[in-house]
């Protein structure tokens, strides 16, 4: 998920919704970012040196995901005298890993008006 809009947005707990949902839904296995994946495969590798032999996790025995899901926020900002609009915009693209096929596509959009007064003290 990228945040292309003009503001800051923690896109991460966009993420972290919709992956609760996934799990929770108990309908689907969610499998750990390319980051998560790079900690835990260092932390197998710490295993080899300092855990007992017989607790330590082996290597080889991570699911592959099936889908990637990728998406992006953009805002849309309407300015006039005292009066601002922005328009939120989030895409977000399910597509099958093995068939670069897009499954499933969904949007959001939030309006955000906010009136500043003419006269400020």
């Amino acid at each position: 998920m990228r945040n292309k809009s003009s503001e800051h947005i923690a896109v991460a707990t966009f993420v972290n919704d919709i992956e609760r949902a996934f799990i929770n839904s108990g309908q689907v296995n969610v499998v750990s970012s390319a980051g998560d994946r790079e900690e835990l495969r260092s932390e197998k590798d710490d295993q080899r040196v300092f855990a007992s032999p017989d607790t330590i996790k082996q290597m080889g025995k991570e699911l592959g995901a099936g889908f990637m899901m990728t998406g992006e926020v953009n805002t849309i900002v309407d300015q006039e005298g005292g009066e601002k609009v922005t328009f939120y915009q989030v895409d977000l693209t399910l597509t099958n890993i093995e068939t670069n096929v897009k499954v499933w596509l969904g949007q959001k959009k939030i309006k955000k008006f906010i009136a500043r007064s003419k006269y400020s003290s």
